[in-house]
């Protein structure tokens, strides 16, 4: 049966949605998608979100232009938005930000729409830069935590898994967008990054769907005509794309190099009126990063003329790839001179990769060389890159079903239920058994990807990349399996 349904957006910018930001009496259509381009566990990757509603705009309510519109002025980039469902079942469905409203062509005879597009949180993650101070030894979930909160993501909007990888060192990188810095982490812990349905960050470790709650099964769907649950259409990917029977991690140490001058300033002097600070970035140009900036002497450092040595106070801020030094002038009468200007401190530099490599001998001679290689340098230690090059292989040198099945959600108020009920990394049963199928798949699989359509007469249908459950079986976790008995260890 058909849903109810509300599209809000957050017009004035303040944070909540309120009678006024309502916009579903204006909705012809909606289509949203979250979760993995790629069914694929290992060759999948999280993308933006991305939401697209077709307004009616008959009476020039969503042209930007048009000063008679109660929305002029507040059609801003970076609006929240948010659909929901209000029946069956009361839920959100997704959240992100306003990125586009475009009014359609006028003809003649014809509706006159707008096209509403927004982007999940990815997108922010993207377009914001971060500099972070080193760390070392550290878990890859507080990595993430630290990368959130350098720009200010809401604690609230986040599930941080504590990560299974301890980095020996890391840091974001030169000029990384936050986003950027996340993937690193995702690909060190090989875990999975997306974004909520209610616009938050969600990072899952390794071993997250291996743990108590999500071993059983949220519902079956099946081709029997008779089931309760029936999808609409299957479709089952290539396997042989995804099968890897060689894994490859290129292992890097750092190692820190004595205390040395790692800037200095080319372009003094540099005057400092009264009452007044410059700003200098000291930038690190060499392989690595700063382990720790030392703070600048006056006197050695920092060289001024001008004024007495007690009128200039230094402040300063570090990072692994720079250190700002702020040089103030307390002197209310005369102009201080930078005469010099340099930064000191411990640079680790990176040795040679050392290759860990592992391959399945059987299954090249069936399949061919398969080669996955770990992009980029891995910064756990060689035991650990050894042990995940095994379980890579292990877990993909055989032919794994992945599917892509469609729902007629609105077919029954039971389907609607489970299509908006089911989180991404859900698990379900999936039966194609049947003459109409043929596909010989009755089995356990995990929610990768979610989209909705929701058109006219609120026909929704959803759309689910799922991945095998079957090839997460047979791991050991601490608390939930039997060691030695049905299971391995997992790493």
């Amino acid at each position: 049966m058909p849903g109810s349904y509300v599209l809000e957006v957050d017009w004035d910018g303040d944070g909540a949605f309120g009678p006024g930001d309502d916009v579903t009496q204006d909705v012809i259509s909606i289509e949203c998608s979250r979760g993995r381009d790629h069914a694929s566990q290992l060759a999948g990757r999280a993308s933006a979100g991305r939401l697209r509603a077709t307004l009616l705009n008959d009476d020039g309510t969503y042209s930007p232009f048009n000063t008679a519109s109660p929305l002029y002025g507040r059609m801003l980039p970076g609006r929240l938005v948010r659909l929901r469902a209000t029946a069956p079942v009361a839920v959100t469905i997704w959240t992100g930000y306003l990125d586009t409203i475009e009014p359609g062509v006028r003809r003649a005879g014809e509706v006159p729409t707008a096209i509403l597009t927004a982007l999940g949180p990815f997108s922010r993650l993207a377009a914001t830069d971060i500099s972070l101070a080193p760390q070392q030894n550290v878990a890859t979930g507080t990595a993430v935590n630290a990368v959130l909160d350098a720009v200010g993501w809401p604690a609230t909007l986040r599930q941080v898994d504590p990560g299974k990888t301890v980095l020996t060192v890391w840091w974001p990188g030169k000029g990384a967008s936050a986003l950027a810095a996340l993937r690193k982490l995702e690909d060190q812990e090989m875990g999975f990054l997306y974004e909520g349905e209610d616009g938050s960050i969600v990072f899952e470790d390794r071993h997250h769907r291996l743990k108590a709650d999500h071993l059983t099964s949220q519902a079956t769907f099946s081709d029997d005509p008779g089931a309760p649950l029936c999808y609409s259409s299957i479709q089952e990917l290539d396997p042989l794309r995804d099968i890897y029977n060689s894994a490859t991690l290129d292992v890097v140490t750092y190692t820190q190099q004595p205390e040395a001058v790692l800037w200095q300033a080319s372009a003094v002097p540099i005057s400092v009126q009264p009452q007044a600070s410059v700003e200098l970035w000291a930038t690190y140009q060499g392989e690595g990063f700063v382990a720790a900036w030392a703070d600048p002497v006056l006197g050695s450092d920092i060289v001024v003329s001008g004024v007495p040595s007690g009128d200039i106070t230094i402040t300063t801020s570090k990072f692994a790839d720079a250190m700002k030094i702020v040089v103030h002038n307390n002197n209310t009468r005369q102009v201080a001179s930078i005469d010099q200007a340099r930064a000191r401190g411990t640079a680790m530099v990176p040795g040679d990769p050392t290759v860990v490599r592992h391959t399945d001998a059987a299954s090249e001679g069936r399949y061919g060389r398969r080669r996955w290689t770990f992009e980029g340098d891995f910064y756990g230690d060689r035991n650990l890159a050894q042990d995940l090059a095994r379980y890579i292989v292990a877990k993909y040198r055989d032919p794994i079903p992945l599917l892509v099945m469609t729902l007629p959600a609105s077919a029954s108020d039971a389907l609607l239920s489970q299509a908006l009920q089911r989180r991404i990394s859900d698990r379900i049963t999936v039966v194609a058994t049947g003459v109409g199928t043929q596909m010989g798949i009755s089995g356990d699989f995990w929610i990768e990807a979610i989209e909705h359509r929701i058109g006219p007469g609120r026909r929704h249908e959803t759309l689910w990349r799922l991945s095998d459950a079957a090839a997460e079986s047979g791991w050991w976790v601490l608390g939930s399996s039997a060691l030695g008995q049905t299971t391995k260890l997992a790493v």
